[in-house]
């Protein structure tokens, strides 16, 4: 049991360092808070997370309702084959702001768009990062990775940001 939670959370790690590598590579600054989690993280500041989403096996052609169809070519095997990672990135969204008057003004248009426009790139940068990493072997020897999609988050408690999810298959 101990080899098959190492062998995941060193996979999380992997993920992990192949999205700080990419924004590295792209010269653009991430949050410093980052880390590895299992399931829905809580939003509590600027970060960048790795979890555990799902994992998933194929036991028969029935118990595959509502599994995604990247996750079933990505196992062969009735034991858990195939896994589903989220990543997400999370920044401060623009705020209302006070004048001098003490009137609240909303973000401006600019500061707004601006930080949908870093959303999207920093979904593009995590795509790119899996996408590099899996090419390089960084997923040790699982051969099977499919790129789910990305969805925004927020903005909601001062954040604003997004997931992507990728399935890796498991090699155990």
């Amino acid at each position: 049991m101990d080899s098959y939670v190492d062998l995941l959370w060193t996979l999380l790690g992997s993920v992990k360092t192949a999205v700080e590598a990419e924004f590295a590579l792209q010269n653009v600054a991430m949050p410093t808070r980052r880390y590895r989690g299992l399931g829905e993280i809580a939003f509590d500041g600027e970060q960048v997370t790795v979890a555990l989403a799902g994992l998933y096996g194929i036991p028969t052609n029935s118990a595959t309702s509502g599994v995604p169809t990247q996750a079933i070519e990505a196992m062969r095997c009735t034991s858990w084959r195939g896994c589903e990672i989220e990543v997400v990135v999370m920044r401060c969204a623009p705020s209302d702001v006070t004048d001098n008057a003490g009137n609240i003004k909303p973000p401006s248009i600019e500061a707004i768009e601006a930080a949908a426009k870093d959303a999207a790139r920093d979904a593009q940068i995590v795509s790119r990062g899996l996408t590099r990493a899996l090419r390089a072997g960084s997923f040790g020897e699982s051969p099977n990775f499919a790129l789910g999609q990305w969805k925004p988050l927020g903005p909601q408690g001062g954040l604003v940001g997004g997931v992507t999810s990728a399935f890796i298959g498991l090699v155990l």
